[in-house]
């Protein structure tokens, strides 16, 4: 299936009026600017509520190094990991191609999970067309490790797990327990 088909903000330019020309280069450059429009953008099905958009402008401070520490807590299957864990790394590589980022989870396979997301959106047709100077390495594409081509990286670890001696610009952490029970384990925070 072409981008076309999934996303009509992508069509050929000759296809359309003038005017939907316009509206679609704006599109894309709101997508370039905003995390929720980027996330509609490389997600055509993505559906932001109040809480979403509450989400991205403190991430997008996040990565404008506007703030330093964020912790969202809210309730769980309200999207937050698609926003902050899977979507917000592309849109962050895509601004700044050479950052390094570090995703911990409870677990490295759900780190990876949230890794292999990512790299996947790097190298869907949508997010080309946005930022096409940010590609993924064919040397290191590991949904748990993986580079551009600029020289940024991705790494996906447990919380128990080793990101010693790795760097990073934006390090998030997300479900840092399995469950409750760990949570309010004293030994395991």
């Amino acid at each position: 299936m072409t981008v076309a088909a999934i996303n009509p903000a992508v069509q050929p330019a000759a296809a359309r009026e003038p005017k939907e020309v316009l509206e679609t280069v704006l599109g894309r450059e709101r997508a370039r600017v905003g995390l929720i429009d980027y996330a509609k953008f490389v997600d055509d099905v993505y559906e932001p509520y109040a809480v979403h958009r509450y989400i991205a402008r403190k991430l997008e401070a996040v990565e404008a190094g506007l703030l330093r520490r964020l912790a969202i807590f809210v309730p769980p299957a309200v999207g937050k990991s698609r926003i902050a864990s899977e979507i917000f790394p592309t849109w962050v590589m895509g601004r700044n191609p050479n950052f390094e980022i570090i995703e911990a989870s409870y677990n490295k396979d759900k780190a990876a999970e949230f890794g292999g997301v990512s790299r996947d959106i790097i190298k869907s047709d949508a997010y080309k067309i946005l930022f096409p100077k940010t590609q993924i390495s064919t040397t290191a594409a590991a949904a748990d490790a993986w580079k551009t081509t600029t020289g940024g990286s991705y790494k996906a670890s447990g919380t128990a797990g080793g990101i010693i001696g790795f760097h990073a610009h934006i390090a998030i952490i997300d479900d840092p327990f399995k469950n409750y029970a760990e949570a309010a384990s004293l030994q395991n925070r």
